[in-house]
């Protein structure tokens, strides 16, 4: 969405989301389907995330620039999750995070940058471990 004035360190939340970009764009997100109804944006897609955008933007201006569909993935107990592989430390995972990922998003990357600049564990609320092999 190409709009203008949202500050660039908030994001807005009520049911759907707006993530500002900066340079007057953001992202609006996120419709529910089942897996099984395909990956392809749809009419109906489009049109809640416009009705969303205007609620949460105040019925502002704004251009759609670009509409994409994509797999929100999530895991067994539907919470985020962070950590190293259990089968290969090399790798990492940060995943899970459901519809409220952009709120997510930040406070997973700090636990990954503490973890690999200090060592810090993995919180246990979020720690991949938590999972049985």
């Amino acid at each position: 969405v190409n709009v203008d004035g949202l500050d660039p360190n908030v994001i807005l939340n009520r049911g759907y989301w707006v993530l500002p970009l900066g340079l007057g764009q953001a992202r609006v997100g996120a419709t529910y389907r089942d897996i099984g109804a395909g990956t392809e944006p749809t009419a109906a897609g489009l049109e809640a995330l416009i009705q969303a955008a205007s609620d949460l933007l105040g019925g502002g201006n704004f251009e759609v620039a670009a509409h994409e569909a994509g797999i929100r993935a999530g895991v067994r107990d539907r919470r985020p999750c962070a950590g190293r592989h259990p089968g290969d430390e090399k790798r990492g995972i940060l995943g899970g995070l459901g519809s409220k990922g952009a709120l997510w998003a930040p406070a997973l990357a700090r636990q990954w940058l503490n973890h690999l600049t200090e060592g810090v564990p993995f919180e246990p609320a979020v720690d991949v471990r938590r999972f049985p092999e």
